[in-house]
């Protein structure tokens, strides 16, 4: 009986408009990404994306991952030990572990280089495939959470194709940021279909909390920046969906996330131990060069300057790694949306599961505005520095 439901609910007329929408949604950003990149399609197997430099770096990274997954498949297990012992700075040891792995994007394209060996042709439908799936990953995102599916696929633009995404064109591992919607969307349909204290435990889908887990850990592992920055806003969202849902109690829950967890870091930490081993071996950057790289709040009134109208003339930071304007439509919707957001007089129906204190609001309210005046005078007084004890 439940397999029969299953199957119901998959051949259902609407199940399978919803996928037919997603399909045309990525097909949408893929087109997309073809437009922004023009003409690289044209020179798909000849000619690099952006420049020489990282970009040839990590199709030599991804060409040594493809070739040792290759030899393993094979059957010679061996390579496993000394996977991260690449054929460079001989005799260092874990010298692949000098830069990123990029094990997960060397996955992806294995089929294409086994058939064509051609590393440009890799590398290049994987700079096409990030901006395609971030798109897609950030419109089921914003699907399930509005239900708009027009707002939805604005949303999976503006995250594909932001703007400060250009600075990074050459970083193929800075690019791969597409997992992140598909994590937060798995965990929003794992807790959305939670049953509650009213259903019997049992009956949870797994399905989304796995998918979500799996995409967590590829992030995790495209990007060690993203495996720092992105893993603690995941855990705090999985949290603040479970005091919206008032789950708090539910021991079966927290036994299904326990497992999701210790799967994710036996996953990932074996591709962390070489970077640690290295660290105390090899001289690393200091505290002081990664803040005079780092970005500051002028970042984000600092455009790249190949955007043709703000390149010019928004230039506060300009440094690398510090360009962060995300464009004026951002901003424009977002500021509508504060706006729309604004509570108004009269009977409002709000979900149980949505409905907010309304001194929660004044507060996320107050604290927006805070951040605003804030970024404002920081931009106009170029620094501020506040000391509150042992933090300034």
């Amino acid at each position: 009986r439940p397999s029969y439901k299953l199957f119901s609910k998959i051949c259902s007329p609407t199940h399978r408009l919803t996928d037919l929408r997603a399909a045309h949604a990525l097909a949408a950003y893929l087109l997309a990404a073809l437009v922004a990149t023009w003409p690289l399609v044209l020179g798909l197997g000849r000619d690099v994306a952006w420049d020489l430099g990282d970009s040839v770096l990590n199709m030599w990274i991804l060409g040594w991952d493809c070739e040792q997954i290759r030899h393993m498949l094979s059957g010679d297990l061996s390579r496993l030990a000394t996977f991260f012992d690449a054929n460079v700075f001989y005799p260092a040891p874990l010298s692949l572990a000098f830069s990123e792995h990029l094990v997960p994007q060397a996955i992806q394209i294995l089929p294409v280089y086994l058939v064509s060996r051609n590393l440009i042709l890799c590398y290049n439908l994987l700079f096409l495939s990030t901006f395609a799936l971030s798109g897609l990953g950030m419109f089921l995102l914003m699907r399930e959470l509005t239900g708009n599916r027009a707002g939805a696929f604005v949303a999976g633009l503006l995250f594909a194709f932001a703007p400060y995404r250009l600075a990074q064109a050459s970083h193929l591992q800075v690019l791969s940021s597409q997992w992140m919607p598909f994590t937060l969307y798995g965990f929003l349909r794992y807790f959305r279909s939670s049953p509650g204290a009213l259903a019997p435990p049992q009956r949870r889908p797994i399905a989304p909390l796995a998918g979500a887990t799996m995409a967590l850990a590829v992030q995790a592992l495209s990007c060690g920046y993203y495996l720092l920055f992105f893993t603690p806003f995941a855990v705090a969202f999985a949290l603040w969906e479970i005091g919206r849902q008032r789950l708090w109690r539910d021991r079966a829950m927290w036994l299904q996330l326990g497992v999701a967890a210790v799967c994710a870091v036996v996953v990932i930490v074996p591709f962390v131990l070489p970077y640690a081993a290295i660290r105390g071996a090899f001289a690393s950057r200091s505290i002081a060069e990664t803040s005079r790289f780092a970005a500051d709040v002028y970042s984000y009134a600092s455009a790249v300057p190949e955007q043709r109208v703000w390149g010019r003339a928004l230039q506060a930071m300009p440094q690398p790694e510090g360009k962060l304007f995300p464009g004026l439509v951002p901003l424009v919707l977002a500021l509508i949306g504060l706006l729309a957001a604004v509570p108004r007089r009269g009977p409002t129906v709000i979900a149980p599961c949505t409905r907010r204190p309304r001194w929660l609001s004044w507060l996320l309210a107050v604290l927006a505005v805070g951040h605003g005046l804030a970024a404002v005078a920081a931009l106009v007084l170029r620094r501020i520095v506040i000391e509150l004890g042992p933090f300034v």
